[in-house]
This record gives structure tokens, sequence and C-alpha cells, in this order.
């Protein structure tokens, strides 16, 4: 949910030619608000629901990891803030920045018409994929991971397929954009039309 909500973030800068600056946005916050303020801390463990995470950003808001006296990024703050949920003091700040809407995407095309129009989507699921691109270029589907990644792009080049953030850093290759050549970002999972449906 932190890469969706900061693709949204660029785009809007972008589109409306605002003079805003880009700050990078606190995942725990949304991890806390997910579990505690909309899931009612049902869940134990680690993890949360992708439409809970939905719902709080959209109620809630986001925060940025570089402001308002945020603490630094670990698991500590995002085990405690999953169990208690965040500061009273944050979910204030994050209500000036609420995400105003959402929808479930249940289309390739649904899925193409929301990234061309400037919106970025999060899919939730278990479904896992090969660490590394293929012989093909392509992460294929493999094993199960339940874990939430963001699809902020898609090509109809080539073969049609989305590009994926995920949060684990640079582990998944080097992937090109057929149609430029340019290197996209590094934790990005290339991933065919076919997996996605």
């Amino acid at each position: 949910m932190k890469h969706a909500i900061e693709y949204l973030s660029c785009v809007d800068i972008l589109m409306r030619k605002d003079a805003e600056e880009f700050h990078p946005i606190f995942a725990p916050y949304i991890y806390g608000i997910s579990r505690v303020q909309i899931g009612g801390g049902r869940l134990g463990g680690d993890g949360s629901i992708g439409s809970w995470a939905a719902a709080g950003v959209m109620k809630y808001g986001s925060i940025f990891a570089n402001k308002d006296d945020c603490p630094p990024y670990g698991k500590d703050i995002a085990r405690k803030w999953g169990s208690k949920g965040p500061d009273v003091k944050f979910i204030e700040v994050g209500k000036k920045y609420l995400v105003q809407s959402a929808a479930k995407v249940k289309t390739w095309d649904e899925l193409v018409a929301g990234l061309a129009n400037g919106y970025s989507c999060t899919v939730a699921s278990n479904q896992g994929f090969e660490m590394t691109p293929g012989s093909d270029g392509y992460h294929d589907p493999s094993g199960s991971w339940a874990h939430q990644m963001c699809i902020y792009d898609y090509c109809l080049l080539d073969q049609e397929h989305v590009y994926i953030a995920n949060s684990w850093g640079d582990v998944h290759g080097v992937v090109k954009n057929p149609g430029t050549g340019e290197e996209m970002p590094r934790g990005t999972l290339k991933v065919k039309r076919k997996t996605i449906e």
C-alpha cells in the first residue's frame, strides 16, 4: 500500500502541476491502522489484509516517513503499531492526507484502465513468484506468498504484462521495459497477463 500511495502521489503532483514535494510514506502507519483501527485487533502474529489497508488509508490517511517526528523505520515500531495502533498524534496527522477512493479491480481491462488513468493497484494474494526473471524476462508464478504488492505500470508491447513493486529490496533481478530498454526500479517483478488474470 505504501508503494501505491507513493505512485499515486507522484502522478497527482505531475498532473496537477502543483508546487508540491514528494515525501516517502511510512509503512508501519498503514500496517497499524489496517490491523487495529480497521481490523479491530482480530489478527494475531504478523500480517494484515489488503482490503483493511485500503479502508485504513481512506479513513485515516498516511503519514510521511521524513516529517512530523515520525520514528525511524524498523520491525519493532511495525510490531508495536501493528499490535496497539499508531499514537493518536500520528493519526491526527494522517487524517490530513486521505486517499479519496479505492475500487476492487476484477478484470485485466479494469486494471489497465486504472493504471492508464494514473492509479496504482495493490494486489494482496497468496501468489508467489520466481525470485528472478526467467530466460524470457518474466517472473513466473511459484509457491505462495501471503503478501501485498503494488502493480504500478503495464505494457501492451511484447507479451502483455505488468510491473509489480515488491518491498523486499533488490532481490528480483534486472527488469527492462521492452519499448524503451529502460531499467525498471529495483524490486520490480515483470508478470504476464495470464498470471495476473
